[in-house]
């Protein structure tokens, strides 16, 4: 029931901001009005994000694994539809805003929880390894692309 009020509840304040703003675009906060209706956004998306995540995890019972995989297939589909579709880059925005805090939330819980409780029990330590690790790979992968973009755009004499 907490997700669904919150929903209601970031629906509302998106709507509320758009008829006052023209705009909900994070782009076009030009207004003291523009940024409190995004601080309060921010906060239940937030909030919703967390309580989304217990609910796939905890409440429903499909734990820390299954839940970041399923969270993972949408974004790789607001990803496809940015890439693919006409659709809104604003609502696409917002929608991924609010699923990164669960997929973090879940992830973060999947890598740290003991395995008794559905995790790898890597601990915080281990968890940052993991991340660092991620990040280290995620930056050598940018600059193999980067270079062989380079090298594609080089006019050959």
């Amino acid at each position: 029931m907490g997700s669904v009020s919150l929903i209601a509840l970031l629906l509302l304040i998106l709507f509320i901001w758009k008829q006052s703003e023209k705009t909900i675009a994070v782009e076009e906060i030009r207004t003291t009005k523009a940024e409190v209706f995004y601080w309060l956004a921010f906060l239940t998306a937030n909030t919703l994000g967390t309580a989304a995540g217990d609910l796939l995890a905890d409440q429903l019972g499909i734990g820390f694994l299954v839940s970041a995989l399923i969270i993972s297939v949408i974004l790789v589909g607001l990803v496809l539809l940015h890439f693919f579709t006409q659709a809104s880059r604003v609502i696409l925005f917002w929608f991924a805003f609010v699923l990164t805090r669960p997929f973090g939330a879940t992830l973060g819980d999947l890598l740290t929880k003991p395995v008794d409780h559905g995790g790898l029990n890597l601990g915080t330590v281990g968890s940052c390894v993991f991340f660092l690790a991620v990040l280290v790979l995620a930056r050598i992968f940018h600059e193999f692309r980067r270079e062989r973009f380079r090298n594609a755009t080089r006019v050959k004499l």
